[in-house]
């Protein structure tokens, strides 16, 4: 069964190459030429999401980017933001076209690549949050090897096991640019299913996308202060009630 993967690189010099593979025997040997090659393929993966992160989040700007610029525009940016499976996808963002299943609900497999972004506009001057859901995977891998970048940086993320799926939750950190935010994940590894022996499609198959959603972070609460005069009048009335001296030697 042929399956790519994508993850984080290691070190590269020759000397750590090498020591990486166990010579102790033939078939350990063949082990290390593997893990080497697995290697390969998740940084040639991870380096191709980066670049596709750079384009997208380019080609987003051009068709997205408000007409106003400066604060005024930050001001005006949504709250909230929800992209769903039945939405229309850009070409080569990293999606099939839609499908529904039995029940009716509407999804879109990611693929051929291990990489898909998304882009749209939320205000993030105090930073956000963003959640993905998606129902599973095309091969069987842990959700915990995804990799998810903000504007081409690694974004801060947990995923989260659900009984009917996966929620992938994340931090969008604070931006005063008003323009366009772009997300981009990517799969542990894709499939077909003609590789998986359950049918004849032969797609690369990444995860099977549900609904990606983002809202901004509340602006922070000053602290009340009380105005000179107020302040003044709090002073002279604790001093009115605190008892004088006879009164004191009175008692």
């Amino acid at each position: 069964m042929s399956v790519s993967f994508a993850g984080p690189a290691d070190g590269a010099s020759v000397a750590a190459v090498l020591a990486r593979f166990d010579r102790s025997s033939s078939e350990k040997l063949l082990l290390s030429f593997a893990a080497e090659i697995v290697r390969l393929s998740r940084e040639q993966a991870d380096l191709a999401a980066r670049l596709l992160a750079v384009e997208q989040l380019q080609a987003v700007a051009d068709r997205l980017l408000p007409a106003s610029g400066g604060e005024a525009a930050a001001e005006e940016l949504p709250q909230t933001v929800q992209i769903e499976a039945c939405h229309a996808m850009p070409d080569g963002t990293g999606f099939y076209p839609l499908e529904f299943d039995q029940a009716g609900m509407a999804s879109r497999w990611t693929g051929p690549g291990a990489g898909f972004s998304l882009g749209f506009f939320v205000d993030r001057r105090y930073g956000g949050k963003f959640k993905l859901s998606f129902s599973r995977f095309a091969a069987n891998v842990p959700a915990s090897f995804m990799r998810c970048l903000h504007d081409g940086k690694a974004a801060e993320f947990t995923v989260h096991d659900l009984r009917n799926g996966y929620e992938l939750s994340g931090i969008l950190p604070p931006r005063r640019d008003p323009g366009a935010t772009l997300l981009t994940f990517v799969c542990p590894a894709t499939a077909s299913p003609a590789q998986l022996g359950q049918g004849t499609d032969t797609r690369q198959l990444g995860l099977c996308f549900q609904r990606l959603a983002a809202w901004s972070t509340p602006a922070p609460v000053a602290p009340k202060v009380a105005a000179p005069a107020a302040v003044e009048a709090q002073a002279l009335a604790a001093e009115a009630a605190r008892p004088t001296r006879k009164a004191r030697q009175a008692a």
